[in-house]
C-alpha cells in the first residue's frame, strides 16, 4: 500500500462507517483526536518513581502522522521560551511507537529507568499538580492524528505502574461522576497528592463545577484551599488549561477519597482519575491505579467484570448517577450475589472471589463500574465498558509493552466466538473459542486468555491487531506480576455504534481530486461491506477498495455484521477536468 502512495501521489479518503446505534456518533479508543491531563505520580515510591513515563501509540490499517501538543502552553522563542514544542511522529501502518515524556517530569531524565545518583527531582512541566493558589495549570495535552490510532499513557516504574487508556472523543462530556476505591489507604511516605480528579478544558471559558458528596471534603491549590463536606468548587478554564481536586489536606485515608463527586461543565472536558500507591487488603503491596473517565452519556446499565489474579478477590465499585437506581449483582452461575438501591453520588463495593470467573451487574439506570484487578497484591484499575447497548469494536490495535505475565480479556457478542483474527490470521491456539463462557440472560460471552509467552509463537512485545469477522467485542489487557506491578486497561470502544463519513484529516464528507488519480476508500465498524457504484472500484466488498472515478461520484457503503444491524454512509469524490494537450 505504501508503494502505491508513492507511485500515485495518493489522496486518501477515510470513510468512517459505524453501525447505527441511537443517534449518537461513535468515537472511541481508536480515534484521531485525544485530550488528556497527565496525573501526578509520586517520585518517592521506588525512588525515583513516576518514570519512565510515555505515550504508547499504535496505528491500524493506515499510516498516520501524529502530533502531540499543549494548546495552553505553546512554545514561542520570544513570548514563551519555556513553552511546549509540538512533537510530530510519522508512523507506518500496523506499527507501535513509544514517545517518552520523562524529561517533562523529572531531571535528570536519562538513561531510562532514571538512576538514583545524582538524585533526580520533579520538573513541573507536564504532571497536573498544585503549583499555585488557583490550582490551574496549562498542562493539557492534545494528540491529533491523520488516521485512527490507539493511545495510552504508561507509567512503567517497578512496583508502581499502570496505564491510562485514552478514549478519544468518548472521553469528552459535560457531566461526570468519579468512582474511587475505598479498600486501601495510600502509603504514608507520599507527600504528593495521593489521589485526585484532574480536569482539562477543550474550549475557552469553560466553567467546571465540582459538587462534593455529603461527608466528603476536598482541597486544591498551593497553598491549599479547603472545601467543606458536600461543598462546591467552581473554576473557569480556557482551552488546554487543567485543574486538580484532591482529598482534604492531601489525605491518604481511604475514607476521604472523592468518590461520588459530581463534575459538570458548560463545554466539553476530559477527566483523569488517579489513586497513587494504595495498599492491597492483604497488606504489603501498594500501587497506583487510574484511568481516563467517560461521561454519564456513556455510563451503562449492564457490565461484565472478568476476575483477574489478585490475592483473595478483585474489587468492584458501582457508582450511581441517578437516585433510586436498582442494582443487582450476579455470579458466574447466574445466582444473585446482592440486590440493592443506590442513589446519585453513592458507591457500592463488592468482591469477586477466586472461585468465580466473572460477575455481572445489571441496573435500571446508568451506573459506573470501577474495577481493581491485578496480580497477587499488585493492583491496577480500569473503568469498564457497558454491554447493555451495542458497544465495542470490530478491530483494535493494541501493544504488549512488558515481558511479564500477559493476559487478554475478551467479551464478544454470542455467535462471534469463532470470528477472531489475530494479526490477520486465525489463532485458535491463542484464542480458543471453546474457552468462552456465555453470560446467562445476556447477549455476551466472556473469556480470559493467557499467560502468553514473549515469543514469535505467542504474543511478542510490540504492536498487534485483533479483529472479529462476525460481530463486535471488547478487549482488556492485564500485564504484570505479583512482585512488580500491574498494567490494566480496556482498548475497545465504549460508546454506541452509528454511521458517519469523513475525509481523512479534514472531517469533510467531500474530497476533490485530480483526474485519473486513484483514491482509496476506508470503512470500519462492521464486518461486511458493500460499496456502490462498483464499476470504478477494485473490490466493492473490500474494507479498503481503490476507486478510480473519471467523473464526480457519490460512493455509498452499506455496513453490516455488528449487533445484527445495517446502515450506510456516503462520500463524494469530485474529479477535476482532465488537461488537454
Amino acid at each position: 500500500m505504501r508503494n502505491r502512495f508513492a507511485a500515485y501521489g495518493l489522496l486518501l479518503v477515510f470513510l468512517v462507517a459505524i453501525l447505527f446505534g441511537t443517534g449518537r456518533k461513535l468515537y472511541g479508543q481508536t480515534d484521531t483526536e485525544f485530550w488528556f491531563v497527565v496525573p501526578e505520580v509520586t517520585i518517592n515510591h521506588q525512588f525515583p518513581g513516576g518514570q519512565p513515563a510515555s505515550f504508547r501509540i499504535s496505528t491500524g490499517l493506515l499510516p498516520a502522522t501524529v502530533t502531540i501538543s499543549m494548546p495552553a502552553n505553546v512554545f514561542d522563542p520570544i513570548t514563551n521560551p519555556g513553552g511546549f514544542s509540538d512533537i510530530t511522529i510519522n508512523l507506518p501502518a500496523n506499527s507501535f511507537y513509544i514517545q517518552d515524556m520523562t524529561c517533562f517530569i523529572m531531571n535528570p531524565c536519562s538513561p531510562l529507568p532514571v538512576p538514583t545518583v545524582p538524585a533526580p527531582s520533579d520538573v513541573d512541566r507536564l504532571e497536573n499538580k498544585p503549583l499555585n493558589a488557583s490550582g490551574i495549570n496549562k498542562f493539557g495535552i492534545l494528540i491529533t492524528s491523520t488516521n485512527p490510532i490507539t493511545v495510552y499513557w504508561e507509567v512503567s516504574r517497578q512496583n508502581n505502574k499502570d496505564i491510562w487508556a485514552l478514549k478519544g472523543r468518548n472521553a469528552l462530556g459535560t457531566d461526570f461522576y468519579t468512582p474511587f476505591q475505598t479498600h486501601g489507604d495510600n502509603a504514608n511516605y507520599i507527600a504528593d497528592t495521593p489521589s485526585a480528579i484532574d480536569v482539562v478544558a477543550t474550549e475557552d471559558n469553560t466553567v467546571v463545577t465540582f459538587q462534593l458528596p455529603a461527608g466528603i471534603q476536598a482541597s486544591y491549590g498551593k497553598p491549599m484551599t479547603n472545601v467543606a463536606a458536600g461543598g462546591t468548587v467552581v473554576k473557569t478554564l480556557n482551552r488546554g488549561e487543567t485543574f486538580s481536586l484532591f482529598p482534604i489536606n492531601k489525605s491518604r485515608a481511604k475514607a476521604d477519597r472523592l468518590r461520588g463527586t459530581h463534575v459538570t461543565s458548560n463545554k466539553p472536558i476530559a477527566i483523569t482519575l488517579k489513586d497513587d500507591s494504595f495498599f492491597h487488603t492483604s497488606g504489603g503491596c501498594f500501587d497506583v491505579a487510574g484511568d481516563q473517565m467517560v461521561p454519564t452519556t456513556i455510563a451503562g446499565k449492564e457490565y461484565a467484570i472478568i476476575r483477574t489474579f489478585l490475592n483473595n478477590h478483585d474489587h468492584i465499585y458501582i457508582l450511581g448517577t441517578q437516585d433510586g437506581t436498582n442494582v443487582t449483582v450476579f455470579n458466574t452461575a447466574g445466582g444473585v450475589v446482592a440486590s440493592t438501591v443506590v442513589n446519585a453520588q453513592q458507591q457500592l463495593n463488592y468482591k469477586i472471589p477466586t472461585t468465580e470467573t466473572y460477575y455481572r451487574i445489571v441496573a435500571d439506570k446508568p451506573v459506573y463500574v470501577w474495577h481493581i484487578g491485578g496480580f497477587g497484591c499488585e493492583q491496577g484499575g480500569a473503568i469498564l465498558p457497558p454491554i447493555d447497548i451495542c458497544t465495542g469494536s470490530t478491530q483494535v490495535a493494541f501493544a504488549r509493552t512488558s515481558t511479564e505475565n500477559f493476559f487478554v480479556i475478551l467479551m464478544v457478542r454470542q455467535g462471534g466466538e469463532n470470528g477472531f483474527l489475530f494479526d490477520g490470521v486465525v489463532r485458535n491456539d491463542l484464542f480458543d473459542s471453546t474457552s468462552f463462557t456465555d453470560i446467562p440472560n445476556s447477549d455476551w460471552s466472556v473469556a480470559r486468555f493467557g499467560p502468553f509467552d514473549n515469543d514469535s509463537t505467542e504474543i511478542l512485545v510490540g504492536s498487534h491487531f485483533i479483529e472479529n469477522t462476525d460481530d463486535i467485542f471488547h478487549i482488556g489487557i492485564v500485564n504484570g506480576g505479583a512482585g512488580s506491578g500491574c498494567f490494566y486497561g480496556y482498548f475497545s470502544d465504549y460508546n454506541e455504534l452509528d454511521v458517519q463519513a469523513v475525509v481523512a484529516g479534514t472531517n469533510s464528507e467531500v474530497l476533490k481530486t485530480c483526474y485519473g488519480n486513484p483514491v482509496q476508500l476506508y470503512a470500519y465498524g462492521g464486518t461486511d461491506y458493500v460499496w456502490t457504484p462498483d464499476s470504478t472500484l477494485s473490490d466493492p466488498t473490500s474494507q479498503l477498495p481503490w476507486a478510480t472515478p473519471l467523473v464526480n461520484t457519490k460512493y455509498k457503503v452499506v455496513v453490516s455484521g455488528a449487533c445484527n444491524m445495517t446502515d450506510s454512509a456516503f462520500i463524494d469524490v469530485l474529479v477535476s477536468t482532465p488537461l488537454s494537450a
